[in-house]
């Protein structure tokens, strides 16, 4: 065999060798990037659910705002509308409380009946729907804007009646 065909033979098993480094290192780099894409596809998943939820909890949250703010509009409402009491049904009202508290007051052991009645109704006057007594909003309250009840009870003497 003559010199060059040996160093051919050589250079061959070399090449062959670097072919099948390289082929080996391509294998390895193959598997890699599969795996990074695996990766990459599971990122885009993510970040596709999180946009998802992120999007219905934006929903969710102008839902929930909007729900307050009718709700606050509601609670102001509330807070000025005043409780209104006819001035022609003042007396009926006072007439039938008076009733419901002599009835409780016989029920219990000592039996008692309101001896007198003294009401010092204070509030605002609304003249809607006729003259009526409102309710005051509790920035316009103070000590002298209380109403007052005052009652005075006495024992409810027992008397029986004997036939003959």
């Amino acid at each position: 065999m003559s010199p060059l065909n040996v160093d051919l033979r050589g250079k061959v098993r070399e090449l062959q060798t670097r072919i099948k480094t390289l082929q080996n290192n391509l294998n390895k780099r193959a598997r890699e990037i599969e795996s990074v894409q695996t990766r990459l596809n599971r990122a885009e998943e993510m970040v596709r659910t999180k946009t998802l939820e992120n999007t219905n909890l934006k929903k969710e949250l102008r839902t929930a705002v909007q729900k307050n703010i009718r709700l606050e509009k509601e609670l102001e409402r509330l807070r000025r509308a005043r409780p209104m009491l006819k001035v022609d049904n003042l007396a009926g009202h006072i007439r039938s409380s008076m009733e419901k508290l002599n009835e409780e007051a016989r029920k219990g052991k000592v039996r008692t009946v309101i001896d007198s009645l003294e009401v010092e109704i204070k509030g605002g006057v609304s003249l809607e729907n006729g003259v009526q007594i409102t309710q005051l909003l509790p920035d316009e309250t103070g000590p002298e804007s209380v109403s007052t009840i005052r009652l005075v009870m006495r024992p409810a003497p027992n008397i029986k009646i004997v036939d003959e």
